[in-house]
């Protein structure tokens, strides 16, 4: 899962710097945007309205045509300049002052809905829709192969613990009823015991938020604990063998139940499966009948 997010944050990266990108260079100014904007600034029916702008602004102070002119006009700006103010035409204006100009045009452009241009489009929107298939594709088959791998560790998995779990049952029932008829000793040591509960822990680490493996390693450790040799010396000793052979096959009958399910559980990963956190209460039962029988 850790890398499942992982991979999802370095797709939403690859997505989203694109866009920082387009976003920052449509904000640049571009050239046919600022000639269209002095087309319309500069043309003769609208510089009336651009001094009137750039007053408005505080830019600069229209200056009427000479009063003796047959058609009386403003075409100057009169703005501050050293050592004197200074008369401009638009023109003039536009070169000198090339950031009032721009401020103006575009405060006049953007007031007039007529001359407004539209709004610009990222470029780059119409090639990352596109790309969307191609990452949710990829993220699919990503976690598709995840889940692969995951599902067949969990089979194997399985298969061995149902193979170990077979050998123990059918070893341990022989171990019993050789011993309750005294024709083996009491072993030290139970190996199909040490190979499950190692399976076991193996699953445990496999499925690390499920309990019930962990129910399973105390109920095997609890009948490798009663199964010691002098224990079962003292009730051949006292003729109680027999009848902890059943209790001891009544916890077989437990513990492989509990890995009957477990193995169903792996064989489905795709189910929820709630982790069981039931207490030992098998394990428990056990101790307490071995210990009636000891009385």
């Amino acid at each position: 899962m850790a890398t499942l997010a992982r991979l999802g944050c370095l797709a939403a990266l690859v997505m989203v710097v694109p866009v920082l990108g387009a976003t920052g260079a449509t904000a640049r100014t571009d050239p046919e945007t600022t000639d269209r904007r002095w087309v319309i600034c500069l043309d003769e029916d609208e510089s009336k309205r651009l001094l009137d702008t750039a007053d408005i602004l505080g830019l600069g102070t229209p200056q009427p045509s000479p009063s003796g002119s047959a058609t009386p006009t403003v075409t100057r700006l009169v703005v501050s300049a050293s050592p004197s103010p200074t008369a401009l035409t638009l023109r003039e204006w536009r070169d000198r002052r090339k950031a009032d100009f721009e401020r103006a045009c575009k405060a006049l452009i953007g007031s007039d809905p007529d001359q407004r241009p539209p709004p610009e489009s990222n470029p780059l929107v119409p090639t990352l829709l596109g790309l969307i298939p191609f990452f949710l594709g990829a993220l699919v088959a990503f976690v598709s192969s995840e889940w692969r791998v995951a599902a067949d560790a969990s089979y194997k998995a399985a298969k061995e613990l149902q193979r170990l779990s077979f050998a123990f049952e059918i070893d341990r029932k022989k171990y019993l009823q050789q011993l309750v008829a005294e024709e083996t000793e009491p072993r030290d040591d139970d190996p199909c015991i040490d190979q499950l509960v190692e399976q076991v822990s193996y699953v445990s680490v496999l499925r690390p938020k499920w309990s019930e493996p962990a129910v399973i390693m105390r109920l095997l450790a609890a009948i490798k604990e009663d199964d010691r040799p002098d224990e079962w010396t003292g009730r051949i000793n006292d003729n109680r063998a027999v009848a902890h052979k059943g209790v001891a096959l009544a916890a077989l009958d437990s513990v492989q139940d509990r890995i009957e399910g477990l193995i169903w559980a792996l064989h489905h990963p795709w189910r929820p499966h709630r982790p069981m956190r039931v207490a030992t209460q098998q394990s428990e039962g056990y101790k307490a009948k071995s210990r009636r029988g000891k009385g």
